[in-house]
């Protein structure tokens, strides 16, 4: 029997006991086989993965006008014929033979497919699971993921996603036109573009398909087309197979029953063993730091370094605005003085929009002059801070804003 199940906990668990090995997760007849060395995850695969999740991965990569190529000589093969780990393994050893893929260009398409199968890894909220010390053909020194990291990235996305419930549950649900003559009212509307691409295609390709085509994200092409779902302009047909079978797109559970017998691969770390239930640690704060300096962000990321807080660092002001959007931050510290936009300036950017209009910001600078300059203008910013600053200093600040 399938018990509840948290692929958040069980990687944390991974990473913070350095284990290695594999683990085994197990729902609705699919499995996830992760390889793990030293608590990294190096690759991850699930007995769906096929010919389509190949192609797909293809044109992620770029190859273009040559997947169409490879896919027939994989077909001609009889990979089509095969699913999961072995045609994986198979199609990497075809791929070598007949198109000498050097080594990055191995670990680029091994490491698309691991993030294939953790799209769908972090959905479940019921599986078996289980541990062995077997390893993958795939792992290579050089190819892998950092779990804390990778964890942070797929809780926004997951989190991105959400925004779209219930109308989105899949990035393989695919979009159509029910009525072309409401297509034609809203030409004049920006989305004009898209919306009659989609109508050509009747249906026939998937978000994602679309939005690799348009050169986009997965969340941003799923933006712009729910005001169109909601109104009922365009609507989804389901995903079409293997696809279909892969868990909907769904916010992670509360917790994981972590007395499982099966879990004795990860013993490294005692308080599997000793926690009934490992709970979702409680909600963090998400906090972005936007500094043109390397050695600033490195102090915000050794002074922030806490379970309940979430930490965002970026290095350039002039894409920050489109990644506030992404992360939804619950506090911003932001450099005065940059290359491209100044901190007071993106300040007020933000201050006049809806989305942002309560977002604490805090001003941070070196020069005090600045700062002064600063707060006389007043609406800038809610609170600042001179560097240097001590971790008290900083975490003071940041307690006032986030009570």
């Amino acid at each position: 029997m399938e018990r509840s199940f948290s692929p958040f906990n069980i990687l944390e668990k991974a990473a913070s006991s350095h284990y290695t090995g594999q683990l085994s997760i197990s729902s609705q007849d699919i499995t996830w086989t992760l390889d793990l060395a030293e608590g990294s995850l190096k690759s991850v695969v699930h007995s769906l993965q096929s010919l389509a999740s190949i192609e797909l991965c293809l044109y992620s990569l770029g190859y273009g006008q040559k997947t169409p190529l490879i896919i027939e000589g994989m077909t001609e093969e009889g990979l089509n014929l095969e699913k999961g780990q072995s045609f994986i393994q198979q199609s990497i050893n075809w791929l070598n033979k007949e198109y000498n893929l050097s080594l990055p260009e191995q670990i680029k398409l091994i490491n698309q497919l691991t993030q294939d199968a953790l799209e769908s890894f972090f959905n479940l909220t019921k599986a078996d699971y289980s541990t062995s010390q077997h390893k993958s053909f795939m792992i290579s020194s050089e190819q892998g993921f950092n779990i804390v990291e990778s964890l942070k990235m797929w809780r926004v996305k997951q989190e991105s996603w959400q925004k779209f419930s219930p109308l989105i549950t899949s990035p393989h649900q695919r979009p159509y036109c029910p009525n072309l003559h409401t297509i034609n009212k809203l030409l004049a509307s920006k989305s004009s573009h898209l919306l009659l691409k989609i109508a050509q295609l009747k249906g026939k390709i998937s978000i994602r398909q679309l939005s690799i085509l348009m050169k986009l994200d997965d969340c941003q092409l799923a933006e712009l087309l729910y005001p169109y779902l909601r109104s009922k302009v365009l609507q989804l047909h389901t995903p079409v197979s293997p696809f279909d079978q892969l868990p909907n797109l769904s916010s992670s559970p509360k917790f994981l029953r972590a007395n499982n017998p099966l879990l004795k691969g990860l013993k490294k770390s005692p308080s599997i063993n000793q926690i009934e239930e490992i709970h979702e640690p409680s909600k963090c704060h998400k906090i972005v730091c936007i500094d043109d300096s390397e050695t600033v962000l490195n102090t915000f990321k050794r002074y922030l370094n806490s379970d309940n807080i979430e930490l965002f660092t970026l290095s350039n002001p002039t894409l920050a605005i489109n990644k506030l959007f992404e992360i939804k931050p619950d506090l911003l510290l932001v450099d005065i003085a940059m290359p491209g936009i100044n901190g007071d300036q993106l300040s007020k950017i933000l201050k006049r929009s809806s989305a942002f209009q309560n977002l604490p910001i805090i001003i941070v600078s070196a020069d005090t002059n600045k700062i002064k300059d600063a707060q006389e203008k007043g609406n800038i910013a809610n609170d600042f801070l001179a560097k240097p600053f001590s971790q008290d200093d900083l975490m003071t600040i940041i307690k006032k804003h986030l009570k």
